[in-house]
């Protein structure tokens, strides 16, 4: 069984920043998984069942992903993914404002509550596609994407701020980099988006029009659970 002090003391090699390694010491990692699982919780690179089919996140992967983002303290930060609300809860940690997007409305109610018990109310968690723009779910000063995308993403690009990053993980669908896109670079006033590649990752397809394997998923539900939200139209700030 590996401990948490385990799991500590081998992020020393990879280099991961105060602010990030300060959000996983205060986040209790255990109330977001089931007991069951309780001897895979710090297992760096092995995803655990969160309900529905789906899995959470590698660890490590996640904490590199949140080390590429580095978000200033002030932030507001739209993730795309909620899963079990862990990662969430690890950016409520980091940014002042989180609006969180998960496809799967029985997931995004449980994470609600599992937020809400843990006193994280900071955040705003919708129901439906993040990665469409349409959403208008406001300007952000980064996105996280928990998904392995087959492109660039580059439609939420106007979601972001001038100078903001946005990080996923991007190639094929056994395997993929954690990639990192600033919104500042402009040659003779064209916006190019340079793409830097980080670490080796394994991440679920990403459920929408960048996904891995995007053909191969139903069309999202319209209908939203009591105590969850759906993008409106109206704008938010």
């Amino acid at each position: 069984m590996a401990t948490k002090n385990d799991f500590i003391s081998g992020l020393k090699k990879h280099k991961i920043k105060k602010p990030v390694l300060d959000a996983f010491e205060a986040v209790n990692r255990a109330k977001f998984f089931d007991p069951f699982f309780k001897n895979k919780l710090y297992l760096p690179d092995e995803p655990i069942p969160i309900g529905y089919g789906e899995m959470s996140d590698p660890l490590l992967s996640l904490l590199q992903m949140l080390n590429h983002l580095a978000p200033k303290r002030s932030a507001r930060v739209l993730e795309v993914g909620t899963g079990s609300g862990y990662s969430t809860a690890l950016l409520a940690h980091l940014v002042d404002e989180v609006a969180t997007v998960e496809h799967n409305e029985k997931l995004a109610l449980g994470a609600k509550d599992t937020l809400a018990a843990n006193k994280i109310d900071n955040v705003r968690i919708f129901v439906g596609d993040g990665t469409d723009p349409r959403s208008n779910l406001g300007i952000f000063d980064a996105i996280i994407i928990f998904g392995a995308c087959k492109i660039r993403p580059l439609r939420l690009i106007q979601c972001l701020k001038k100078g903001g990053s946005m990080v996923f993980p991007m190639g094929p669908i056994i395997r993929q980099q954690i990639a990192l896109v600033v919104n500042d670079l402009m040659v003779d006033d064209v916006q190019l988006y340079k793409t830097k590649f980080h670490e080796f990752c394994v991440f679920p397809p990403l459920r929408g029009m960048f996904g891995t394997d995007f053909e191969g998923f139903p069309n999202l539900s319209e209908e939203v659970l009591p105590g969850v939200e759906k993008p409106s139209g109206k704008e938010q700030p």
